[in-house]
């Protein structure tokens, strides 16, 4: 697994990407932005990243 704490800012949409959002999601400290728009998944947020 990649080390990627210091990520602040991540795009994701538009692209194949499915199924569920990962809960290591919310061990990155400093996201500010995540754009999860025109994606297919299938999975409720986790609180973490509320």
């Amino acid at each position: 697994m990649w080390n990627l704490v210091a990520v602040d800012k991540m795009d994701v949409s538009v692209n194949q990407l499915s199924g569920e959002l990962p809960v290591s999601l919310s061990e990155l400290q400093r996201l500010e932005y995540l754009n999860l728009s025109k994606i297919h998944l299938m999975a409720t947020f986790p609180e973490t990243l509320m």
